[in-house]
Parts: C-alpha cells; structure tokens; sequence
C-alpha cells in the first residue's frame, strides 16, 4: 500500500513538473512609480492605482514571478513639464526586481496622462 501511495505521489511530482514547464501568457498588475517628481509642482490628475503587464515564459516562472515579484512601472519625472504630458510606457519602464527569466510582452495602457502644474503655497497667521 505505501509503494502505490508513493508510485502516485510520485507521478503527480513528474506530471506537475511537466506540465509547468510549458510556455504561457499572463496579466500582472503593475504599481506606478514616478522617480525625480519635480519639487515645484504637484500632481493634478489622478493616476491609475495599477496598470496591465502582460509577461510570458514558462509556467513554473509565471507562477514564481505571480506570487513573489511586484512588478512596478518606474517613469522619470525629470522629463515633465507644466501642463499635460503623455507618457509612453515601454517595457524598459517595467522593472520585474531583475526576474529575467520571464518577458514583458505587453503594457496596457501602453500610455499615461499626466498632468502637472505649479505648487502654490502661501503663508497664513493662526490668531
């Protein structure tokens, strides 16, 4: 009895190894992060909260890459400018915490709107 328990144990190691060793695509969601915001102004829009990151590679990868990598979407706030700016997000943008064992495929939105403006602040006395 302890021989067939194994015997099925063992099958089911095989076959799951098998089967995720299989290539495949998935949907990750991806956090933004704007790095090098500009002091002087502030964000007007709303971002959105997570974006689509569509990878591919082998099973066993995405499942790793699924339950342990947070994907995040780093964009260079140097480059903004007072007013609306459209941002394309390429795949250079995604940084998977140097899992490279799985591919970006696709971003979607492959694009973000952002809108900035001057931060005003002004001095008030509290009687």
């Amino acid at each position: 009895m302890l021989f067939k328990v194994l015997a099925i144990v063992i099958a089911l190691v095989i076959w799951f190894n098998a089967k995720t060793d299989q290539f495949s695509y998935y949907t990750v969601k991806a956090s933004i992060n704007i790095d090098n915001f500009p002091k002087e102004f502030i964000l007007v829009n709303h971002l959105p909260g997570k974006i689509d990151v569509k990878i591919y590679g082998k099973i066993k990868d995405i499942i790793y890459a699924r339950s342990l990598i947070k994907p995040i979407i780093f964009i260079n706030g140097k480059t903004l400018i007072k007013g609306e700016n459209i941002i394309s997000i390429e795949k250079s943008n995604v940084n998977m915490s140097r899992y490279d064992k799985v591919e970006v495929i696709q971003i979607i939105p492959g694009y973000l709107n952002i809108n900035i403006d001057n931060k005003i602040s002004k001095n008030i006395t509290v009687i």
